[in-house]
């Protein structure tokens, strides 16, 4: 090697985009453990849809009142909330398939985990919505 020659080092541009940074890889991490965690919250509907609602569905009928239509939706759909972790399953999956990502692309996938996550509590709040709703008409009845 000739002493009067700079060994070629990358600029920090071309540095960065072919090793993460570590900023990168620890952000891209704590967004695998969020969907992750989220395929595991997911798996309260199932919980829900095989202990709870036959329970609410002996208490219907024993009210014998006409029951309204999400209560009724939810009665004879409740099979349909096993599929929800199934759902949560992909972009877990997805997630932990790809390597760290541009901030653009941690950003959007962010936004898509958040928004997942909304309409995991949205539909976990329909559902109770529905069990509860029943009871609360008979109560403003009596």
């Amino acid at each position: 090697m000739d002493p009067n020659t700079v060994p070629h080092r990358p600029s920090p541009a071309t540095a960065s985009a072919d090793s993460p940074s570590p900023e990168r890889a620890q952000s891209s991490g704590a967004l695998l453990a969020g969907h992750w965690v989220v395929f595991g919250l997911s798996f309260i509907f199932p919980a829900i849809a095989v202990q709870v609602v036959p329970v609410f569905e002996d208490v219907f009928r024993s009210f014998g009142a006409e029951l309204p239509w999400p209560t009724l939706a939810l009665l004879k759909y409740r099979l349909a909330l096993l599929a929800v972790p199934v759902l949560a399953l992909v972009p877990a999956l997805w997630a932990s398939a790809s390597p760290p990502i541009e901030r653009a692309a941690h950003r959007r996938s962010k936004l898509f985990l958040l928004a997942w996550g909304l309409l995991l509590c949205a539909g976990l709040a329909a559902v109770v919505w529905a069990m509860y709703l029943p009871i609360f008409r008979v109560g403003t009845v009596v």
